[in-house]
């Protein structure tokens, strides 16, 4: 089992310094804080990750999953005060999802650019409500070989995958600093039916990247903190990819009847 003081040993001392993302923060920001964060430390992750390397990746994923789950007491901030902290605070300090994922995800990406090993690293920002695309919870996703593993050490068991209702991938290698975008923006919507039709399908991944959802009111909290519904039965109507198909089709028809 790795050592916390000698991870501790290796990076820069924890000084206790507490630096809040903004005044009133929404999603946005957070997230956006989180991504910025992980590159601020990248010299950090790099001091420490040959102590987590196993004999695979799942290995490996579970070394991490498993000190921060010995080391790192799991608490919830409040939703006026949320912290973003360098590795030696996260593991100095009781801890929320968003410190979880990125130790996790600094780690893994720290093996993936000091080994060259073929593997992908991500933020998975996730909602557990069937009626709100808005992420509650955030944890980190490694693939690699074909194969995925969540580490998520509010859950009790590595690997252990509670399908969120809606989710948001940002993949480290080639994520934007500016955060994530809403979808209901109309920026970059151009006059013409291919312009509108891009725009559209662009939009898609981040309109319909959902499941079933787990069946439970579980949310890792650190994002947003919120009641989260029951779930409800999945309806036997016409799909969202159905709809979101009709509503591209009459865009074209409009378009071409407009320009005839």
């Amino acid at each position: 089992m790795i050592s916390k003081n000698t991870i501790l040993g290796k990076l820069t001392p924890f000084l206790n310094q507490q630096n809040v993302v903004v005044e009133n923060q929404g999603v946005n920001d957070i997230i956006s804080g989180i991504l910025k964060t992980h590159n601020k430390y990248i010299d950090e992750y790099d001091k420490i990750f040959p102590y987590f390397i196993g004999s695979d990746l799942q290995d490996t994923s579970k070394n991490i999953y498993d000190f921060l789950k010995k080391n790192v007491p799991y608490s919830i901030e409040s939703n006026e005060l949320q912290f973003l902290k360098s590795p030696a605070s996260i593991i100095s300090t009781p801890s929320d999802c968003k410190s979880y994922s990125l130790m996790a995800c600094g780690i893994a990406d720290a093996i993936r650019r000091n080994t060259g090993e073929d593997i992908e690293v991500l933020y998975r920002f996730a909602s557990y409500d069937p009626f709100d695309k808005i992420p509650q919870h955030v944890f980190c996703v490694v693939r690699g070989d074909g194969e995925e593993f969540w580490i998520d050490p509010v859950l009790n068991k590595f690997n252990e995958k509670k399908q969120p209702y809606f989710y948001k991938d940002k993949t480290i290698n080639k994520m934007s600093l500016v955060g994530l975008s809403g979808i209901n923006s109309n920026e970059g919507i151009g006059s013409t039916l291919t312009d509108v039709l891009d725009s559209v399908l662009k939009a898609t991944p981040g309109i319909i990247t959902a499941t079933k959802g787990t069946p439970s009111n579980y949310s890792g909290g650190g994002v947003s903190q919120k009641y989260t519904p029951p779930p409800v039965t999945p309806s036997t109507g016409i799909s969202t990819n159905t709809i979101l198909l009709l509503a591209v089709a009459g865009l074209g028809i409009y378009f071409l009847t407009k320009k005839r």
